[in-house]
């Protein structure tokens, strides 16, 4: 069976060619569809969808990627991978939506949930190029109601950062942990964590001052990071 041979996509891009073929240019194997260690695939589904990465382990239905832009390790099913050409396409129909949904409509105001001394993830894929998604940090000063200064976590990209709320969403210390309420009639009390709720997205916490119980979305808790006192 002769090899099924194609023009080398990566060649083709870097000279600005589409359809026509130089004499010099060699054709290369075409390369076998699907999920495998160590090919570089597209995010096109679910949590993560929009980024890409390599291929590190395949196991079951499950697929453990390494996201280019960030380095992160993820883990999501192998129907929600693409081959890379998909991503051109993506992206091309992501500008359009944007671009329609603005003219039609405006976004909503996010209620200020901003703290000092807690725990966040950064989820936005676009910031700063998607280098930082996924990395968690402490918000060290709250500059406006919706920005703020973020102290990153992690050896290799270890920095200060001005970074906007909507980037961000809170992160829940282990049970037993110190936390802060960031949004509602409790925002700014503190207390610990008792349980995590996950199968409806809320917290059990025992509040420092008064000790009383409360169930909170976990939107509006975040681990606390912050000094010592009497009431931890």
């Amino acid at each position: 069976k002769k090899p099924d041979l194609v023009r080398d996509p990566q060649v083709a891009a870097e000279a600005g060619l589409k359809n026509v073929k130089t004499l010099d240019e060699k054709l290369v194997e075409r390369e076998e569809l699907g999920p495998r260690e160590g090919k570089r695939m597209y995010i096109a589904y679910g949590r993560h969808s929009g980024l890409s990465g390599r291929v590190l382990k395949i196991t079951g239905d499950k697929v453990m990627i390494e996201l280019t832009n960030s380095g992160k390790v993820v883990t999501v099913r192998t129907s929600e991978v693409a081959e890379m050409g998909v991503a051109t396409k993506a992206k091309v129909g992501e500008k359009r939506d944007r671009s329609d949904k603005g003219k039609s409509s405006t976004t909503p105001a996010t209620n200020p949930w901003l703290l000092s001394n807690i725990r966040v993830r950064i989820v936005s894929k676009s910031f700063k190029g998607g280098q930082y998604y996924l990395m968690k940090g402490v918000i060290v000063d709250v500059l406006t109601p919706t920005d703020c200064l973020l102290q990153t976590e992690g050896a290799a990209m270890a920095n200060t950062i001005e970074i906007p709320q909507r980037a961000l969403e809170t992160v829940l210390p282990k049970t037993g942990g110190r936390v802060c309420v960031v949004a509602g009639e409790l925002r700014g009390r503190r207390g610990k964590l008792l349980e995590k709720i996950k199968s409806n997205g809320t917290a059990s916490i025992q509040l420092n001052d008064d000790f009383s119980a409360h169930i909170l979305p976990f939107d509006a808790v975040a681990e606390y990071v912050g000094a010592l006192d009497e009431d931890d």
